[in-house]
């Protein structure tokens, strides 16, 4: 059993322990997540080819691409610190001139929270753009409070979970404010 388990390590390249079953299957659904909503910004586009809510619409796929590539990352080990990861992907940066998905998972105690950081950054844009639609004053304080909030001791898996559900909330909002505007004209 050691003899697979070494190799199981050796295949996610050396970085701790493998992900447990729970974690696979929710990484599976993070990314059927992700996908979604990919999906639904696709046929925005193609719903109305000159978006009108250019500005939310580019925020938003830069969104759900961080998110996309985030998924995978939620569940790094944790034994990494963040100062080795970042030196880790100077190096590869500088040595490769390029980083692909599995130095991503190597640096990931650093890459994480970068998608993280820069999915929350695009929908605090959004919600600046949108937030009068948002149907409530509850909803719209629940919102700042998600994306104004500390996120220096919660889980990635925690933020990404957050992160999703305000752009599937988005998405659907610039889904029915489009439909409106197709069935007025």
């Amino acid at each position: 059993m050691d003899h697979v388990d070494d190799k199981l390590k050796a295949a996610v390249g050396g970085i701790g322990s493998p992900p447990s079953v729970e974690e696979l299957k929710n990484i599976a659904t993070f990314r059927s997540s992700s996908l979604s909503a990919l999906v639904a910004l696709y046929e925005l586009a193609e719903m109305q080819k000159s978006c009108t809510d250019s500005d939310a619409f580019a925020w938003l796929v830069g969104a759900a691409f961080s998110l996309w590539r985030a998924a995978p990352l939620v569940y790094g080990d944790g034994t990494g610190d963040d100062h080795s990861a970042k030196r880790l992907l100077l190096n590869l940066l500088i040595r490769d001139n390029a980083v692909g998905y599995p130095q991503e998972r190597t640096t990931s105690a650093w890459t994480v929270g970068y998608y993280l950081n820069n999915a929350l950054f695009r929908l605090n844009e959004v919600t600046k753009l949108l937030l009068g639609e948002l149907e409530s004053r509850e909803r719209q304080e629940k919102t700042r409070e998600i994306l104004t909030s500390d996120f220096v001791h919660s889980k990635p898996v925690e933020i990404w979970r957050l992160a999703i559900g305000l752009l599937d909330e988005y998405i659907l909002l610039v889904q029915t404010r489009l439909r409106k505007t197709s069935e007025s004209s």
